[in-house]
């Protein structure tokens, strides 16, 4: 008798897809613009509340891709991070379809790894992984051009 290999089953598979637009909080897109850094950091809580699902309906989000790119280049380094934690989740729910995002953020997290603070670092680090893990990095440099 041969021995069969386990059947592995990817949870991402088996999980409902969300949008994670729909329970965001209606103040949401007044928060992410405000002046107080606690507003913008609540607002992206919210959103990452909302990304920290095994599987994120694909849908069109460049609007939220938008904003986390511009919170990328915040000065508050607490807004950063919560930025990358974001992109991180989304990329990591999304799979594949975040391709179409990455030069949204990846120029902003590229920026930012100049950042001294472990725990900013820690984050704009996670980010690049889930991004790449969600998109080969041979395509990213196919799509621009610089690999022919």
């Amino acid at each position: 008798m041969k021995d069969e290999e386990p059947v592995v089953v990817d949870a991402f598979d088996l999980a409902e897809p969300v949008d994670i637009r729909k329970n965001l909080p209606p103040e949401f897109h007044e928060w992410v613009g405000s002046t107080k850094w606690k507003e913008r950091k609540d607002a992206l809580d919210a959103l990452l509340t909302n990304a920290k699902v095994p599987r994120i309906k694909e849908e069109n989000y460049s609007d939220i891709m938008g904003i986390l790119g511009k919170a990328m280049k915040d000065s508050n380094i607490v807004v950063v991070t919560a930025a990358a934690q974001c992109v991180e989740a989304i990329s990591r729910g999304l799979r594949k379809p975040f391709g179409q995002y990455r030069q949204i953020v990846m120029m902003p997290l590229v920026e930012k790894l100049k950042e001294r603070k472990p725990a900013v670092v820690e984050a704009i680090s996670n980010a690049m992984d889930g991004v790449f893990s969600a998109v080969r990095l041979s395509s990213y440099y196919y799509s621009n051009g610089r690999l022919d």
